[in-house]
């Protein structure tokens, strides 16, 4: 039989598939797809956020979190990346662009230690990196962000050499040489949605999916994947089991799936 895929958002309390390729190194899943509450659960139960002045709402893409300017979700003091490798999910649409909006990360707006990814004026991407002192890397997308239409971006940077990477519904849309790979960006910050941890850049939009993985810098492969299906992670392989049949102890397998489903948009 098939094995169970997911294709649609799944529902509240499904739980990865910690044996997908995609899980390798995944520490926060947040989709947002609650219908009401305050909290805004990590599918890998780890680091749930409190949702303060966001509304739950359903979209074409499923149940998102509409930010109009003042909201945010807060995951308190965690998820300190140091100077290691990792790379950002995050599906997203806006209303209202022109000014800088802070998408995702642990940052404040002055000089410290920070990991953000946020849009900017001029509508473009921007992912940037930076430690306690002068060392600053960052990159910008090539396209710009048009209101009303939903964006799938993943963004890393690597543990030392290489570039950072900026990728916008699954096509790699500029890389930037990380000149300061070794910056630490451990700091005391909230990791937020829709503004930082000072209430500034608020977001205007709708947010649907937001990954972190530590410690891998994610693929071309990886970044169209995620655009073309962002929910595989939670696809249940194929069990194969074993029942006693003829004399002699021969087996014969059995291929079974109990949790088949199959979703539309």
């Amino acid at each position: 039989m098939p094995r169970q895929r997911w294709t649609f958002q799944p529902p509240v309390g499904t739980p990865i598939n910690l044996q997908h390729p995609q899980a390798r190194g995944l520490v926060g899943m947040w989709m947002l797809n609650e219908a009401g509450g305050a909290t805004a659960f990590d599918t890998l139960g780890r680091n749930h956020g409190t949702i303060t002045s966001a509304s739950h709402t359903v979209t074409a893409v499923g149940r998102s979190l509409a930010f109009t300017g003042a909201g945010n979700v807060s995951m308190g003091d965690v998820l300190d990346l140091g100077t290691r490798a990792f790379s950002i999910l995050c599906r997203f649409r806006t209303t209202t662009t022109g000014a800088t909006q802070f998408l995702f990360g642990k940052s404040i707006s002055t000089l410290s230690p920070t990991w953000e990814l946020r849009i900017i004026s001029g509508n473009t991407l921007q992912f940037s990196v930076r430690d306690s002192s002068s060392g600053f890397d960052v990159v910008n997308s090539a396209s710009t962000v048009t209101d009303g239409a939903w964006y799938t971006a993943v963004v890393g940077r690597p543990a030392s050499g290489g570039d950072l990477m900026l990728y916008l519904n699954g096509v790699r849309e500029f890389t930037a040489t990380a000149t300061n790979n070794s910056l630490d960006t451990d700091s005391s910050h909230h990791t937020r949605i829709g503004r930082d941890a000072n209430d500034n850049f608020p977001f205007t939009g709708d947010v649907s999916t937001v990954g972190l993985w530590d410690g891998r810098l994610l693929t071309n492969q990886d970044a169209l994947d995620l655009y073309v299906n962002p929910y595989g992670i939670f696809d249940r392989p194929r069990t194969v089991g074993f029942v006693a049949a003829a004399p002699g102890g021969l087996s014969i397998p059995i291929a079974y799936n109990h949790y088949r489903k199959m979703w539309a948009a």
